[in-house]
């Protein structure tokens, strides 16, 4: 019999479609975190840590300075993370944001994602196995066009070359199938 050590993993790439996944939002209804609001045709999808990351909490409210002018070129934001709806209500304290943000990403779903899981140092910090960051634009056929995902909330995208960089992509982009390999 014959073992292999190597386990077939199925990544998302640019260029595939972002999964369908729908999660409640504090104000009690739930959304497809890649459908784009606001006449957007791009979303620009954000999952974070949760409440007990100080940096993710900053981080979300530095994107909030954006997001006009990211709505201005079509873009749309939203946030999720694996927290439950009290764990968020108690992070909106510390938000000043505008944008959808989700709770309770389930751990499938982070694996759909390729998002990296991890556990709590002790139940001080939360109570769930979280994700770190990870950042996914979807065009407007659902395509994802850009990812970034990180195994630490130490590792973020700079917000002013995001956002120059978007604007440049999405004037430049054409609505086809986009191809992440080259």
């Amino acid at each position: 019999m014959e073992c292999s050590s190597e386990m077939e993993i199925t990544r998302i790439n640019a260029g595939d479609f972002f999964p369908k996944i729908i999660l409640p939002t504090i104000s009690g209804y739930e959304i497809n975190i890649s459908e784009p609001y606001q006449k957007a045709n791009w979303q620009l999808i954000i999952f974070y840590r949760g409440g007990h990351s100080s940096r993710c909490t900053e981080f979300l409210n530095k994107l909030e300075k954006i997001k006009s002018n990211l709505l201005e070129y079509g873009i749309s934001i939203s946030a999720a993370s694996a927290d439950d709806g009290a764990q968020l209500q108690q992070q909106l304290h510390q938000l000043s944001v505008s944008f959808p943000i989700a709770y309770g990403l389930s751990i499938a779903q982070m694996h759909e994602l390729n998002l990296y899981i991890s556990l709590p140092h002790d139940f001080s910090e939360t109570n769930h196995p979280f994700c770190e960051p990870g950042m996914f634009v979807v065009n407007e056929l659902g395509q994802i066009i850009v990812l970034n995902i990180s195994n630490s909330d130490v590792c973020r995208p700079e917000l002013a070359t995001l956002l120059t960089g978007l604007i440049e992509l999405k004037q430049t982009e054409q609505p086809s199938t986009f191809s992440g390999s080259f």
